[in-house]
């Protein structure tokens, strides 16, 4: 009597009075299993773990071959967090009923719980074995694969569970989250779709869409199907994160700012988001803000490669390169084959003229991302100011494969300037014709390259045959410099110490202040082991000045951007500068040095006002009033492409230019003939 109003107790929730009566029977019937086993689950119920658990083993004792009180001994152990001994509860309830399904559940939960999900998905495959029909255990297995990104048999069992439960929109999700893992994006997206339709308010299928859409490139969809999924659950941090990707592509980068920010906001320690923020951030030029986001992602997240290698651009951008250098290398100490982080660093290198370090840090980049076509521009770059022509050749090769519609097309283009200067035309203008494409481009990266594509085909025609060589009466004349020096290449000229051969060094975009600059760098690298490498008492003109004295760089942009300095003075120190560096270069070389004059400005007057024509004007005059000076002062005789060039009021007269920078062949044998202003002896 008193064990039916137990069982009547404990079914109907009075746990009190059932524990009562339990502990009576208890004391009359110790040996009586059902009592324990009862007394355990009230115990469990009201929270009293270790009073359970003494029930529990007692229960087990007395009936040995109870599989359910075995089980049940497993649930207490598993919320002591006695997972051993629950495991083994859990095994032993299977041994005793191989067909105890939740056991089998509760056994696999445990061990993919613990990290052992190749045990977990074993144990689950067992259930299944004795439970076909239950669309719970295909799922459960199919969660299980995903984790062990076995992509192929989750989608199996998610697929089974579907036939066993077709409108099961949770199941739709995971199989779409698993085909889309899969690179099975187009799949993915009809599985979402059908989840939606079964349950249109369901916001992680509508924001799985999202992603799988962005995937796709259906980037406005995407874009709609975030902000709807929201509108459902506002508070998702990750879906904030996903609108905000989706507006970058787009180019919406303070639209994706604002995404960041309040996935930020919502999830304080959402390190992605602050290192998507920093991305945002470091597109609108906003650095500091960039850096502090790339800060807040690596205390939340200390061995993020990424944002240690992004703040390390940051570090770049705010000229800090010893600052830059260590972030990088820190990325790398974390992700060892980042190619990208060795890439910056090297870049880094350059920065701080460290340009042999910068060249293996490049070449590591490359064996580790060959396919990166950045990396090879970059790593070509920096060997032509190492004078390493052959393997500029070499990696321009390479570049030309890899990418033949981009970097391809720029490296067709150095392998032309190449050809040109060792007089190989036919190779010239084999490249030339290859990269013609360039032309197309919009991209301002392609700037200079299809300059030069211009001006190459422009000397071509003046030069259908081999470059001449020198005859036995006739001198070198070294032209160095930067893209002014390559129209001298191959010209004869004549004054008053004979017949001289041009022959043209480049240094692609020198500067005289670069060369003047206290802190070494590439231009002056190479402008050095030019000089070094000439033989004693050369015969030398250079051809650099023209870049200093443009109207968006050299030294009307400083000016514009520090608007306190004095115009004649940056002149005057920019000239003193490079002409002093030139002078410690030739003490023992004795060289015999011209220095070429800047040409009258040739550009597009529609595009300017009146006064920054004017100021440039001024500019280009004022420059070379004080370069030819200067220039007399250190026994350096001066080519005027000034006079040359002036139709009077310092703007080109337009019979000698090609471009709105370079000039004619004939402009400079006509400079040679009538504006070469001889140093004074002394």
């Amino acid at each position: 009597m008193e064990l039916n109003t137990l069982i009547d107790h404990y079914k109907n929730g009075r746990y009190t009075q059932a524990e009562k009566i339990a502990l009576v029977i208890a004391k009359t019937s110790p040996s009586n299993q059902l009592i324990w086993k009862i007394l355990a689950a009230i115990l469990l119920q009201n929270g009293r773990l270790s009073e359970a658990l003494e029930a529990g083993k007692k229960s087990v004792f007395f009936a040995p071959k109870d599989a359910e009180a075995k089980y049940n001994l497993g649930v207490i152990q598993h919320k002591l967090g006695k997972f051993d001994d629950a495991i083994n509860s859990y095994s032993m309830a299977i041994y005793t009923d191989p067909s105890h399904i939740q056991s089998y559940i509760n056994l696999g939960a445990l061990q993919q719980e613990l990290g052992r999900l190749e045990d977990a998905a074993l144990t689950f495959k067992k259930a299944i074995f004795f439970k076909s029909d239950n669309p719970q255990l295909f799922i459960i297995l199919g969660n299980v694969q995903h984790l062990l990104n076995k992509f192929n048999d989750a989608e199996t069992n998610f697929l089974q569970a579907l036939t066993l439960k077709p409108n099961d929109y949770a199941v739709l999700c995971n199989l779409g989250i698993v085909q889309q893992k899969n690179g099975k994006s187009k799949e993915a997206e009809t599985n979402y779709r059908k989840s939606i339709n079964i349950k249109p308010d369901y916001y992680q299928a509508i924001c799985n869409l999202g992603t799988v859409c962005q995937e796709l490139g259906k980037l406005d969809e995407a874009v709609s199907l975030y902000k709807q999924s929201l509108k459902l659950n506002a508070k998702q941090a990750a879906i904030y994160n996903n609108l905000g990707n989706a507006l970058v592509k787009l180019d919406k980068i303070s639209e994706a700012k604002e995404s960041y920010l309040k996935a930020t906001l919502l999830e304080p320690n959402y390190a992605e988001a602050f290192y998507n923020l920093g991305i945002s951030n470091q597109k609108l030029e906003n650095y500091d803000e960039a850096e502090n986001n790339y800060i807040e992602a690596i205390k939340i997240k200390d061995d993020y490669a990424e944002a240690y290698c992004n703040l390390g651009v940051i570090c770049q951008e705010k000229k800090n390169h010893t600052k830059a250098q260590e972030n990088f290398k820190r990325a790398i100490n974390l992700k060892p084959n980042y190619s990208e982080a060795y890439m910056n660093l090297a870049n880094t290198y350059q920065n701080l003229s460290l340009l042999e370090e910068a060249e293996v840090s490049y070449k590591k980049a490359i064996s580790l991302n060959s396919n990166n076509p950045k990396i090879l521009w970059n790593l070509l770059t920096l060997l032509h100011f190492l004078n390493k022509e052959n393997d500029l050749k070499f990696y321009s090769k390479q570049l030309e494969n890899l990418d033949k519609n981009n970097y391809g097309l720029r490296s067709q283009v150095i392998l032309a300037i190449l050809s040109y200067l060792e007089g190989d035309i036919v190779n010239c203008n084999k490249y030339l014709l290859l990269s013609i494409l360039i032309q197309n481009l919009n991209n301002k990266i392609f700037k200079n390259e299809k300059v030069y594509h211009i001006y190459l085909s422009y000397l071509l025609k003046n030069n259908e045959n081999e470059i001449t060589q020198n005859n036995v009466d006739e001198k070198t004349l070294h032209v160095v410099g930067e893209s002014h020096s390559l129209v001298s290449h191959g010209l004869k000229i004549k004054n008053s110490k004979g017949i001289f051969l041009c022959k043209a060094s480049l240094i692609m975009g020198c500067k005289q202040f670069h060369l003047g600059n206290s802190n070494l760098n590439k231009y002056q690298f190479r402008f050095k082991n030019i000089l070094q490498s000439l033989p004693k008492k050369s015969d030398i003109l250079l051809s650099i000045g023209e870049i200093d004295c443009r109207i968006d760089t050299g030294i009307l942009d400083h000016i514009k951007k520090n608007q306190q300095k004095n115009k004649f003075k940056l002149i005057n120190d920019t000239i003193t500068n490079y002409l002093n560096n030139i002078q410690k270069l030739n003490a023992t070389k004795e060289h015999d040095i011209t220095i070429q004059g800047v040409p009258c400005p040739n550009i597009n007057t529609d595009k300017i006002s009146t006064l920054k024509l004017q100021e440039l004007i001024s500019l280009i005059r004022d420059f070379n009033h004080i370069l030819m000076k200067k220039a007399h002062k250190f026994r350096y005789s001066f080519l005027d492409l000034h006079s040359l060039t002036d139709r009077g009021d310092g703007f080109s007269n337009g019979i000698y230019h090609l471009d709105s920078n370079h000039l004619t062949q004939e402009a400079m044998l006509e400079a040679w003939q009538s504006y070469l202003f001889v140093a004074p002896k002394l």
